[in-house]
């Protein structure tokens, strides 16, 4: 009896160790694979960081900045409160391409030509490089 209950643990005990050898054989391949993606997506947003970094602005620059979202926060209350307002939204894309927010500005204009798909304002609007 008590030889049948160590064969029992052994084999337990063996199969165990067996699948962890198994498991770390493959992990031996899935973990670098698993880090060299890690260190590449970190080079590439390093890299965007550091090829795109932005340029250092004046103060005359940065004043401009501040004013434009101010007016951005303006808009955006007056286009919340009437939202059938074409021009809020118009008034919107423009100050976001103005500051460079091209993402914004194009959904902006997309809600303009939505509300009036007739504006030649939104028209002349839309042939900007959004």
């Amino acid at each position: 009896m008590h030889i049948l209950i160590f064969k029992i643990k052994n084999k337990t005990s063996r199969t165990i160790i067996l699948y962890w050898r198994r498991l770390f054989r493959e992990l031996k391949i899935i973990l670098p694979l698993g880090l060299l993606m890690v260190l590449i997506f970190n080079l590439y947003v390093f890299s965007e960081v550091l090829i795109h970094s932005p340029k250092k602005l004046s103060a005359a620059e940065i004043k401009k900045v501040q004013d434009i979202k101010s007016q951005i926060i303006y808009w955006q209350k007056i286009a919340g409160e009437l939202p059938g307002y074409r021009d809020a939204y118009l008034k919107l894309a423009v100050l976001n391409y103005d500051i460079g927010r091209n993402f914004d500005a194009k959904k902006f204009l997309d809600t303009a030509l939505e509300i009036d798909p007739n504006s030649s304002q939104a028209a002349t609007l839309s042939s900007l490089p959004l």
